[in-house]
């Protein structure tokens, strides 16, 4: 599993239970929740991938063309955009992680901050260190390996981990202690300067006051600025999505225009159209065929014809006028009934580039 040396302890968090698993080893205990972790009775500190169903997870379509160029903090404000309908919370309230499953294609990971906090606090109380979190399944009957397995394959997609708070309990008892150390070189050092120092301070307060309004000003502006740029590129999104939309129904609309023209041209004193049936997909929001590609749109015809050679004659012609007009033709058969024949021929849609 690709999670092996990132993570020592998986905890899985569902329906009031609770199972954890020592990566290294295999070792799985179950209990209620997050003191479960006791009872691997692993080093202080362990590292603890949480995987929860407080975890939101969706799979999100955003065109490269609308992600391109964008930071990370701005990658995960667009991605989350899509998502948050499923959301009970907003962007602020929001840690987000995501992974490209393919081009254009996204796996979304989306949790508030303070459920998130409230997990961590536990863990640290259970003596461990949250690492890394992560949604799970909302089908997830198997073993703990075989989710893991679902999850973290070897070969493909990996879940999105929000990892933004891995190592930060270290990380602040490191900062802590360097501060402890700052505060007393300082405390020593400014003792002697504090008389000074005070009346300078004093003098230089109404200039303070005046440079934090500004500051206050500037802040106040820069927001704005960046309200404004998030609306604007969501706009041009719309529009985009609005002219692909468009396209695509002209498309369709032209396409069977061309073919119904094509039929009433072509058929005259050698064969009459009896029945027409259309079929297949419709277009998709970015204007090419649906599941079936070029087979997506789909007609079927039944024609009546004199004779038997009357038939074959207007299928070889139709389908050079349908071929011109963008259409494959496909001849059916030719059933002879007494003075007239009935004969059948499929019509597809021929797949163009760039649609």
């Amino acid at each position: 599993m690709s999670i092996r040396g990132k993570y020592e302890i998986v905890l899985f968090l569902w329906d009031g239970e609770a199972m954890a698993l020592d990566v290294a080893s295999g070792r799985l205990a179950t209990g209620a929740g997050v003191g479960t972790l006791a009872q691997l009775g692993h080093r202080r500190g362990a590292s603890v991938l949480a995987l929860t169903g407080q975890v939101i997870r969706q799979d999100v379509a955003l065109p490269s063309a609308q992600t391109a160029g964008l930071g990370d903090a701005e990658l995960k404000s667009a991605l989350f955009y899509e998502v948050e309908p499923f959301c009970l919370f907003g962007r602020d309230e929001a840690l987000v992680a995501a992974t490209m499953r393919a081009e254009g294609k996204w796996i979304v990971a989306a949790a508030r901050k303070q459920e998130a906090a409230d997990l961590r606090a536990r863990v640290e109380a259970a003596g461990c260190r949250l690492a890394g979190l992560a949604a799970m399944p909302a089908d997830a009957k198997g073993g703990a390996k075989d989710i893991l397995e679902r999850l973290f394959p070897p070969n493909g997609a990996q879940e999105p981990v929000i990892d933004s708070f891995g190592g930060a309990g270290r990380a602040r008892g490191r900062i802590a202690a360097a501060y402890a150390v700052a505060a007393g070189i300082l405390a020593l050092c400014c003792l002697g300067d504090w008389m000074a120092l005070s009346a300078r301070a004093r003098s230089l307060r109404p200039r303070l006051a005046e440079s934090e309004a500004e500051a206050a000003a500037n802040a106040r502006i820069l927001s704005e600025t960046q309200s404004a740029e998030r609306r604007l590129r969501e706009l041009e999104a719309a529009k985009s999505r609005k002219g692909e939309a468009t396209s695509a129904l002209a498309d369709a609309r032209d396409a069977w225009r061309s073919l119904l023209a094509t039929l009433a041209a072509e058929a005259g004193d050698d064969f009459s159209l009896l029945s027409i049936e259309g079929g297949g997909d419709a277009v998709d929001s970015g204007g090419n065929a649906g599941a079936g590609g070029a087979d997506a749109w789909r007609a079927t015809a039944r024609c009546l014809a004199p004779s038997s050679e009357a038939a074959s004659g207007a299928m070889a012609r139709l389908s050079r006028a349908l071929g011109d007009c963008g259409w494959h033709f496909a001849p059916g058969g030719i059933d002879g009934r007494g003075g007239y024949a009935v004969f059948s021929f499929e019509a597809r849609r021929v797949e163009r580039n760039g649609r």
